[in-house]
């Protein structure tokens, strides 16, 4: 009997020496570090991501998806991310096609679908269970279309300026034509009014219209355009390359960015969300998105006043309580680690 009980306690050692290990390896994978950036391969695109901010059991991480097409998470990383990064950790992306992430050249390889497998490739290898997600602009579809593909990983959804229909891209086409200058005004005004498609009209206003008065059109104060240029062209600098590859804009709206229409699959999100808006946006409907609020099953607004398309610019410090005081609010009690 004695030399049994040894038998069986030199394989319960082994045993243990095997599985310590490998608990010890899974436990520093999920208490991520305070700061560490890295990539992650979804379909042999690699994706860039970051993470900052304190890490704990019962603090949900947030992910924030940019906008653009074409922007990256740079703007975010100076702005409400270090701020929301003191009370819970923060997840930085570039979505492919941006900044420091692959760039396909395949228009196919695009879609809001395939974005949101890069969002939950990430999400993956940081071992997180469940998780809050910011989108803002398109990239606030993003984030509905990953909330409504993968439901069970999502505790809430911050839709900052989202688009969320057709509606968005048809006041976004008013802005533009009637706050043209006085110059192109008639022009614009033809181009809005023509039969052409949505895709055409949309087209040919943004070939008329150059980017930099663009640009103005998306701020409660135009000065802040130099501001966000200028975080975007020191990444720019960094990385020693354009923040874009065209073919992103030719896959997202080849494969649906023009038609996409989140009150489709409204009832399909029960989880709380945010909708974080700028009063003055010229970019998408205010009316449009506060309907969303109402329609979804647990929808909540703050409207910004000295905000236009980005309020995380504008008003970092209020945007940046506003969102953590209703992460706190909806998810104090989620797990956020397996």
């Amino acid at each position: 009997m004695k030399t049994l009980l040894v038998n069986i306690r030199s394989v319960v050692s082994i045993c243990l020496l095997m599985i310590v290990p490998q608990l010890e390896a899974q436990s520093q994978k999920q208490v991520l570090s305070g700061d560490s950036e890295g990539f992650v391969t979804n379909s042999g695109v690699k994706i860039w991501y970051k993470v900052e901010g304190t890490s704990t059991l019962n603090s949900i991480p947030l992910v924030i998806i940019h906008g653009g097409p074409g922007a990256t998470a740079r703007p975010f990383e100076k702005t409400i991310g270090p701020e929301i990064a003191k009370v819970r950790q923060v997840i930085y992306m570039d979505y492919r096609g941006s900044g420091r992430s692959d760039r396909p050249k395949d228009p196919n390889q695009y879609s809001f679908a395939i974005l949101a497998d890069d969002v939950e490739a990430i999400r993956k290898e940081l071992g997180i269970e469940k998780w809050s997600v910011f989108g803002h602009s398109n990239g606030g579809a993003t984030a509905i279309t990953y909330a409504l593909k993968y439901p069970n990983n999502v505790a809430t959804i911050i839709l900052c300026c989202p688009l969320l229909s057709p509606t968005d891209l048809e006041m976004n086409m008013i802005h533009k034509a009637a706050l043209a200058p006085s110059d192109q005004f008639e022009q614009a005004r033809a181009i809005y009014k023509s039969n052409q498609s949505n895709e055409e009209r949309f087209g040919k206003l943004l070939e008329l219209i150059d980017m930099k008065t663009r640009y103005k059109f998306q701020y409660y104060n135009p000065e802040n355009s130099a501001v966000l240029d200028k975080i975007q062209a020191d990444l720019e600098k960094e990385i020693g390359k354009g923040l874009m590859e065209e073919a992103l804009i030719e896959g997202l709206i080849s494969n649906g960015l023009l038609e996409f229409d989140a009150f489709k699959s409204a009832n399909d999100l029960p989880m709380p969300v945010l909708l974080l808006l700028g009063r003055y946006d010229s970019e998408i409907s205010l009316d449009n998105a506060m309907k969303f609020a109402l329609t979804v099953p647990n929808g909540y607004v703050t409207l910004l006043n000295n905000s236009g398309h980005h309020p995380y610019l504008e008003e970092t410090k209020a945007s940046s309580q506003q969102i953590n005081s209703f992460l706190l609010r909806h998810s104090a009690n989620v797990t956020s680690r397996k």
